[in-house]
């Protein structure tokens, strides 16, 4: 294979295809079909994504009563699986301020079924020292309460802060296992791998010092031994470019 001259290989290739289908256009003919089926299935795949989204909003309720059955469903068959922990999102309403968030969260944390948690306070903008988007990430651990009723509890708490009907604003997923679980808490707690996010993580250590926040809250050491801490150097070099480059 070395020795291969790659484009006398090409070549051949095309002639033995046009030849293989008696046509010397074949070759050409084949490669523009495989052109359009290539946008085709990309357009498939983004017309997907957006209908998706409509879907699970409820946009479509209207003409098809039955999708939010079907939605319920499908949201307690993923949901019903046995875990120990659970991982939750709280997307907060953008007119809620800040202040009422903050005092909804103990009413959370003392469910009875909850044996274990921590939790962070988050916000969306990259812009410094502009703080929107807030939401709330959280890992729990319960006592063998089914999800099902878990939702309920936190629709009925969280009513008039978050649209809870959407499962992409309450959002619940099992931890399946230990390593899973280091990795979730890694997510709430540390910097994330995603470099896109750094921008708004910086702007998340003003939003902790403006309203006084801890890095996160849990009621006891359990799930430090799951943190991977960083370096001092490191957190100080993040504060250092967060207050020198406006741009972060």
């Amino acid at each position: 294979m070395s020795n291969l001259d790659l484009p006398t290989y090409i070549d051949k290739v095309k002639s033995g295809y046009n030849i293989g289908n008696d046509s010397v256009a074949a070759f050409d003919l084949m490669a523009n079909k495989a052109k359009y089926d290539g946008l085709r299935k990309s357009l498939t795949s983004l017309y997907t994504t957006h209908y998706t989204e409509l879907l699970w909003n409820g946009e479509f309720d209207r003409i098809l009563p039955e999708l939010k059955l079907i939605r319920e469903m499908t949201i307690n068959s993923r949901e019903n699986k046995t875990s120990e922990y659970i991982f939750i999102t709280i997307n907060f309403k953008s007119n809620i301020e800040f202040e009422e968030l903050f005092e909804v969260m103990p009413r959370l944390t003392k469910k009875k079924w909850l044996t274990d948690y921590i939790y962070v306070f988050e916000q969306r903008s990259e812009i410094q020292y502009e703080y929107s988007g807030y939401h709330v990430h959280m890992i729990l651990k319960r006592n063998g309460k089914k999800m099902f009723d878990i939702r309920k509890e936190f629709k009925s708490t969280l009513k008039h802060t978050c649209d809870c009907a959407n499962p992409h604003i309450l959002n619940i997923k099992n931890i399946s296992d230990s390593a899973d679980l280091k990795r979730r808490v890694n997510y709430i707690t540390n910097f994330k791998a995603d470099v896109n996010k750094h921008a708004k993580q910086y702007n998340d250590i003003n939003f902790r010092q403006h309203y006084n926040l801890e890095r996160f809250y849990a009621p006891n050491e359990h799930f430090k031994e799951y943190i991977v801490d960083m370096n001092p150097d490191q957190v100080d070099e993040i504060i250092d470019e967060l207050h020198s480059d406006p741009s972060c």
